[in-house]
């Protein structure tokens, strides 16, 4: 009898499969959620918007104010220390399960790639104190540093060179995770949004040939 009210009560607790949902209809509700947005989204995106460009607008008007002027420009280095440790290695994180050919290799690479954004910001920033640096040999005397028989044009070409590559790099990965995304867009979408979608999907229509050229970008 007890037996009887387990097995009962197991089988009661089972739950059934879910109904066979079309792969377009999961594209068109995911797509609607992107562009149905709420007016509080929409309020929070146009101030961080005009903060952005106030920012901007702050930085250049510091450079001309005081470009002459390394040490009122500390505040600006730290915060260039601060991003480049945060979101600098982004890219490199999203390359590892790639090459470590990993079962989680999407979610990570998605969520590395779209740290590689600040890198905007960061170049941004580095742009002015790269261009208040002295030159690394006055009147042929070098001057104290850590570039010791650094090649010519150094830091000031190189950092700003290598910066900018793992900038792109970083952008190059996001947008081949997101060819798939941008080929949903356009054959869901309708107006701009459909427009820029067959701009960035680049003729995605999801072959076993482009999936397996996919696969090889990013793992």
């Amino acid at each position: 009898m007890t037996s009887e009210a387990t097995a009962h009560g197991h089988e009661t607790e089972h739950h059934a499969p879910p109904a066979q949902v079309d792969a377009d209809i999961v594209a068109r509700e995911l797509i609607a959620t992107t562009t149905n947005a709420s007016r509080r989204f929409k309020t929070i995106a146009w101030m961080l918007g005009i903060l952005g460009i106030v920012g901007i607008v702050a930085l250049v008007l510091k450079f001309l104010d005081e470009g002459n002027d390394s040490t009122r420009w500390g505040y600006v280095a730290a915060l260039v220390s601060f991003l480049l440790s945060i979101t600098g290695g982004a890219p490199m994180v999203a390359m590892a399960p790639v090459m470590a050919k990993a079962n989680w290799v999407r979610p990570v690479t998605r969520i590395a790639s779209i740290f590689s954004f600040a890198g905007v910001v960061t170049i941004g920033l580095l742009i002015p104190l790269v261009a208040m640096l002295p030159p690394l040999v006055t009147e042929g005397a070098r001057r104290r540093t850590i570039w010791m028989e650094a090649p010519d044009y150094s830091p000031h070409i190189w950092s700003t060179l290598g910066l900018v590559l793992l900038f792109i790099t970083g952008i190059m990965l996001f947008y081949s995770a997101a060819i798939p995304d941008f080929a949903a867009m356009r054959n869901h979408s309708t107006g701009w949004r459909q427009r820029l979608g067959k701009r960035l999907a680049r003729g995605w229509v999801g072959t076993d040939s482009q999936w397996r050229t996919l696969r090889m970008r990013i793992g």
